[in-house]
């Protein structure tokens, strides 16, 4: 008699009222993150407080969700079940066109994965909230 595999969800985010405009965006299959009025840089995390120049605040921006692969690891081993039948798999750091630095899965085989490799936003909507991942873009 074999075991019945008994799927789980990945653990919800928490989110605070400084991410909730970017949960909130992930829900709507959209990157958003606040723009600051004052120099007119991206910030990621969301803070209510631009970090380059101190102007409190911020404009929420929808970003376009391309990006360039700034370093990335492969997990052979994950933090929670719910991720263990999906190893190996990429983790990246991705420049985002827009400025701001994010740390994301990337859909696609760990061996096809590249510093400099373009790639763009994906959504995976879970039972509570949306992960946001990236996959390949073509040439």
């Amino acid at each position: 008699m074999s075991t019945p595999v008994v799927s789980v969800e990945p653990p919800a985010p928490q989110i605070d009222p400084d991410s909730a405009g970017y949960w909130r965006g992930l829900a709507e299959h959209e990157v958003r993150l606040p723009r600051c009025s004052q120099c007119g840089k991206v910030r990621f995390p969301p803070l209510d407080a631009c970090p380059y120049c101190g102007e409190p605040g911020g404009e929420e921006t929808v970003l376009s969700g391309v990006g360039t692969v700034y370093s990335f690891i492969v997990l052979h081993r994950t933090f929670h079940p719910a991720f263990e039948a999906d190893l190996p798999f990429a983790i990246a750091v991705v420049d985002l066109e827009e400025g701001p630095r994010v740390a994301a899965r990337i859909e696609a085989p760990p061996e096809s994965v590249s510093i400099g490799m373009r790639v763009g936003a994906r959504y995976v909507d879970h039972e509570s909230w949306t992960e946001l991942r990236f996959a390949p873009q073509d040439s």
